[in-house]
């Protein structure tokens, strides 16, 4: 293949290339998931959450993950369960941030990471030590559910 054959290919802009023309929102419930919100009192259809697990314990010292007082685990799962239950039973389709490895302590607070917009959500970093890898967990999450990522937010 020539050099002029190589750059007449789609590939390369040629004659078969198809430039999307769309903007993304045009592609919400198409190529990406049916998402995004434009303001703060229409119905909630769907909700991320993490349920509290064993990153939560320490060994005793509440300020280890910036917590106030210990955690009662079990009470904060009943309660996490609880509010899950409460908001399918309210029609909102619950989603879960489930690392496979164990998460920082307060990967509970997941709508501290993200704001969501009408054509997706841009993803924070959280400004303490003790959240820090949080947010790639929320990401590889809302890339499985298919939810644009416009942004990341990636100061200090």
């Amino acid at each position: 293949m020539s050099i002029d054959d190589l750059l007449g290919a789609a590939a390369y802009g040629g004659s078969g290339w198809r430039p999307r023309n769309q903007p993304l929102r045009n592609e919400l419930g198409t190529i990406w998931q049916a998402c995004g919100i434009s303001n703060e009192w229409s119905p909630l259809r769907s909700v991320l959450l993490h349920r509290p697990g064993s990153e939560m314990e320490t060994d005793g010292d509440p300020d280890q993950i910036q917590m106030l007082d210990r955690i009662d685990l079990a009470l904060a799962q009943q309660q996490h369960d609880q509010i899950a239950q409460a908001y399918r039973g309210a029609g909102v389709q619950v989603h879960y941030v489930d690392p496979v490895s164990i998460p920082p302590p307060n990967m509970m607070y997941v709508a501290d990471l993200m704001l969501s917009t009408p054509e997706g959500v841009v993803l924070g970093r959280p400004a303490s030590q003790v959240r820090a890898g949080e947010e790639r967990f929320v990401a590889q999450r809302l890339a499985q559910l298919e939810i644009p990522l416009l942004k990341y937010i990636r100061g200090y």
